[in-house]
């Protein structure tokens, strides 16, 4: 029989992972958050859980829950303090679902584990967890093959990664999905300050992660730097002159291509 869920954290990994433990019959029944506006909102989503009652354990004391699977989803920030508040029932496991928090924070209880799914996150953008890869790790065999087979039924490649690997995977993440994210930020902002179609940029960054998927990023890397052209790369520096802090990662980014293919 698959154990009943308490969430700990309504935020936008919650948001997701929730309702699909829910769907692949691992029943949530129980939702807590600092705020109860986000609790709410995530037990709408929930077919079992309460929205009628602001939660019972504001002092996440669920020492008296039903639940024999707690998942901590809070930020990196508050998982500490998180951990080390939570009293859960007797034998229920405690998960986390941080990429770039040890499993060691978890130390205090008998059972613990990390469900890290490896994916961008946003309230407004569904995500089917067929496409997430999930990392799995526990405190000993039993509990890694429960959260392993756990991770199979929500669809999605598994695989094993201890602490040190899933820090790793997570920087990985960051410099494949949050730097170049902020880079198409500043990309639209340049275009709006020269009264440009900010849209004419999608078709490139859809190609872009396709083609690197295709072929592999060292092999779809293109550019002035990639060919070593740096009569365009001075063109465009001058264009950023009156822009410092972004002139200095331009460059930087240029000559780290130029150093990676030329040198």
């Amino acid at each position: 029989m698959k154990p009943s869920v308490a969430f700990i954290g309504a935020g936008r990994v919650a948001w997701h992972l929730a309702p699909a433990l829910d769907r692949a019959g691992y029943a949530v029944q129980e939702v807590w958050s600092r705020y109860e506006s986000s609790r709410r909102f995530l037990c709408y989503r929930l077919a079992q859980a309460s929205t009628s009652q602001p939660t019972p354990h504001a002092s996440l004391d669920f020492s008296t829950s039903t639940a024999r699977l707690l998942v901590i989803a809070v930020t990196d920030e508050a998982l500490p303090q998180v951990a080390a508040t939570l009293v859960p029932p007797p034998e229920a496991l405690v998960v986390h679902t941080s990429g770039s928090t040890p499993l060691a924070v978890l130390d205090r209880f008998p059972k613990r584990g990390v469900l890290y799914p490896l994916q961008t996150f946003s309230k407004e953008q569904e995500v089917d967890f067929r496409n997430v890869p999930l990392l799995v790790e526990g405190h000993n065999e039993a509990t890694a093959s429960f959260l392993s087979q756990l991770a199979h039924e929500l669809g999605g490649p598994v695989h094993h990664a201890d602490s040190t690997q899933r820090l790793t995977l997570h920087l990985a993440a960051v410099l494949t999905n949050n730097f170049p994210n902020y880079l198409y930020t500043l990309a639209q902002q340049l275009l709006k300050n020269a009264h440009l179609d900010v849209g004419l940029l999608a078709p490139l960054w859809q190609e872009t992660f396709q083609k690197a998927a295709a072929l592999g990023p060292q092999e779809a890397q293109t550019g002035p730097a990639r060919r070593g052209d740096r009569r365009i790369i001075d063109l465009h520096q001058q264009l950023l002159t009156a822009q410092p802090d972004l002139l200095t990662l331009y460059r930087l980014l240029s000559e780290s291509i130029l150093h990676h293919y030329h040198v």
